[in-house]
């Protein structure tokens, strides 16, 4: 998985973040554009809506509103050109190595949340090649 440190907030590691405005439609097609939209912008990464996974909700960190995870399968081969007046480094982690990393009580619980999945489909899952990517 990809992990990032943001501009505005360098001292914790999170996936691609994004937020919907007030008056912005909190149906699930509209979460889902929202987060591929964050993807294009932060990234440079195009994902298909219907490629996305919807894992997780929970409260956010910092006042009103809610956090929403979703998680993708990305080709190998795709390149990741993060927008540098968004976020400071970008780098790949297992889901194990990305529990050890300064963040957020939200990216905590998505992480530990997509642990236990992993483990559930595969205990093989979590291996990694020593360079942050996962085999398969």
């Amino acid at each position: 998985m990809t992990m990032i440190r943001c501009c505005w907030s360098a001292h914790a590691a999170c996936p691609s973040t994004g937020s919907q405005s007030a008056g912005e439609s909190s149906r699930a097609i509209d979460r889902s554009s929202a987060a591929t939209g964050e993807l294009r912008e932060e990234l440079g990464l195009s994902v298909a809506r219907e490629a996305l996974r919807f894992e997780l909700s929970t409260p956010y960190d910092f006042g009103q509103g809610e956090v929403r995870f979703f998680t993708a399968r990305l080709p190998r081969a795709s390149e990741l050109v993060p927008n540098l007046e968004e976020i400071e480094e970008r780098r790949w982690f297992t889901v194990s190595a990305a529990l050890e990393l300064p963040a957020f009580p939200a990216t905590q619980l998505f992480l530990r949340y997509l642990s236990e999945q992993l483990e559930r489909r595969s205990p093989s899952a979590s291996r990694s090649n020593g360079n942050g990517f996962h085999l398969p």
